[in-house]
């Protein structure tokens, strides 16, 4: 309460009588001061004065008080921010405080962090894990995925070398068969169906590839992931999903054109499909760290034979980095689907493919499971890396023979006969098909 008789300064412009009162109701500007009324029409803010002679009401003035400060900035007359700003007043200097807040404090309902801020005058990027507790199953996978630094392996700096040389011996004989001007490509998708069914390789090799919902969710789950890891805010599946589908609908990848012409019906399906998994990593996998080093998609590439032969790879997320000869690396690939030996195989090549990359290999490789929420990992040892060496070699050569006709193809009847294309003209796959559907009526029935 501003007292009158406190207040010299006030000035007195209307008084509207109605009656004899013991406080005046004043109003005073609250952003623009009387320097500055020129410039705008300035803001009013009321207040209430004691009056000199009491009375049973009140009375409402309209008055004009001078601040002892200028608002705003000091070179009003400049057109250029920067210099605008050079002198601040200290009104508009009193905002930058030594008592800071967080964005987040402005922004009702989210963080600019990825777990909940309990105490808002803290910056956002200064809480302590005692301040975001994990949940039993990212802790988990934190435990699985972790280790002291004295107890990650150390590997000899002759190991890149050797796993080359052991590599290019294997395929020496190739290298008069393939051109540098026409390379053999090989991933990890080429690798795994050529050690499974080499005829379900071929038929999908001259099969158009199209895009369907059940391609499309794992790659806007995958998507979705990969946006959440770089939000400086608490991530919300939805949106992040909305945004996934958005940027892969604008992109220069396939699946741009078909969720471009997609049903509504497809569309809310995979964002339900998708949404459910993004929900589950952020529940099951402990929030990402700056410090941890994350990289996304990141890509790995190796030529061999004087760029005869390309391998080439993309692991969904790594964790850590080596320090020197030590291992530090996770190299960790998200799962939409049910576990599979496979799985195990391609963490194996990505292991591989660092390793020819960096000359350390990486600590652990790691499956995570998005619909059960768990990890399968495993600790990459020499003996891993060159396992990962033969398996590499055995199926390049396998695709190349298999190329060029010189390799009759074997079939492999599996569970993955289900999605090949020459599934219902395949006497061994419809058969294996019969009995995997005897087998889950037995089931049913128990």
């Amino acid at each position: 309460m501003t007292s009158a008789s406190t207040a010299p300064h006030i000035t007195v412009r209307a008084a509207p009588a109605v009656g004899p009162l013991s406080s005046f109701a004043t109003s005073t500007p609250s952003i623009m001061s009387a320097s500055t009324e020129t410039h705008g029409r300035p803001l009013m803010r009321t207040d209430t004065v004691t009056a000199s002679t009491p009375a049973p009401s009140t009375w409402r003035f309209i008055v004009r008080s001078t601040p002892s400060s200028r608002g705003g900035l000091r070179k009003l007359g400049t057109t250029s921010p920067a210099a605008r700003a050079t002198s601040p007043s200290d009104r508009a200097a009193a905002a930058n405080r030594s008592e800071e807040a967080s964005m987040a404090a402005m922004m009702p309902e989210r963080c600019d962090s990825p777990c909940p801020c309990p105490n808002r005058s803290v910056r956002c990027n200064e809480m302590t894990d005692a301040e975001t507790p994990l949940n039993p199953a990212q802790q988990e996978v934190l435990d699985l995925l972790g280790a002291a630094h004295e107890d990650r392996p150390s590997f000899p700096p002759t190991l890149k070398a050797t796993l080359r040389a052991d590599l290019e011996d294997a395929l020496a004989d190739l290298a008069s068969e393939i051109s540098p001007d026409a390379p053999l490509f090989v991933n990890k998708h080429d690798l795994s169906m050529v050690h499974g069914c080499e005829l379900r390789h071929l038929a999908e090799k001259e099969t158009p590839f199209e895009w369907s919902p059940p391609l499309a969710r794992g790659t806007i789950a995958h998507k979705a992931i990969e946006l959440s890891m770089h939000q400086r805010r608490r991530p919300i599946p939805l949106e992040l999903v909305d945004e996934a589908m958005d940027r892969l609908e604008r992109s220069d990848d396939s699946i741009s054109g078909w969720l471009a012409t997609c049903s509504e019906t497809d569309r809310a399906e995979l964002r339900a499909f998708a949404n459910e998994r993004v929900a589950t990593f952020l529940e099951c996998f402990p929030p990402i760290k700056p410090g941890w080093s994350p990289v996304t998609e990141a890509r790995m590439r190796l030529e061999l034979l004087e760029r005869r032969i390309v391998i080439s790879g993309r692991s969904d997320l790594t964790l850590g980095r080596a320090d020197g000869l030590i291992a530090g690396k996770v190299i960790i690939d998200f799962k939409t689907g049910s576990m599979s030996p496979s799985h195990l195989d391609d963490l194996r090549l990505y292991s591989l493919l660092e390793t020819m990359r960096i000359g350390t290999p990486p600590r652990l490789a790691a499956s995570y499971y998005l619909d059960a929420g768990v990890a399968q990992a495993e600790a990459i040892t020499e003996g891993v890396l060159h396992s990962a060496v033969a398996r590499t070699a055995d199926g390049i050569r396998k695709l190349h023979e298999l190329s060029v006709g010189t390799r009759a193809p074997v079939v492999r009847p599996s569970w993955g006969c289900r999605w090949c294309p020459i599934r219902t003209t395949c006497v061994q796959g419809m058969a294996h098909l019969g009995e995997l559907d005897e087998e889950n009526e037995r089931f049913d029935e128990d």
